[in-house]
């Protein structure tokens, strides 16, 4: 039997005027930035501009972005920038990237499938869960 599962995400506007993050230092090579002023819905509408915004500059100590529903980690290169200066430069980066931030509503569809051939362990899971 194969099947789809739709989402549909919400239109999400930042109401919070000047969504500044919070950096926190994870070890010696990583930012992470966090919106706790705003709502779970708009800080992953933040997250996800700013990942888009951050991505778009192009920053060579930046070694990647991995963005979680309501934070982004930053990784970087510490033989290149400090963390203050890399914290300073995301600041400046961000404050004219997120001062108006709206996501359009989109809709997911994930390809479900529970065909034998696809989920071999189907029923053992679904008897050990109850």
């Amino acid at each position: 039997m194969n099947s789809e599962m739709t989402r549909v995400m919400p239109e999400a506007a930042i109401s919070h005027p000047d969504p500044e993050p919070v950096f926190e230092r994870l070890g010696d090579s990583s930012l992470l930035l966090s919106w706790p002023q705003l709502d779970d819905h708009q800080a992953e509408a933040v997250v996800h501009a700013a990942h888009g915004c951050l991505s778009s500059r192009g920053n060579a100590a930046i070694c990647g972005l991995v963005p979680g529903w309501s934070s982004l980690a930053v990784h970087f290169s510490p033989l290149v920038i400090s963390a203050d200066a890399l914290e300073e430069r995301l600041r400046q980066d961000l404050r004219s990237g997120l001062a108006t931030v709206r996501t359009a509503p989109r809709c997911l569809r994930i390809p479900v499938s529970f065909a034998p051939e696809h989920s071999p362990d189907l029923c053992d899971v679904a008897n050990a869960c109850g």
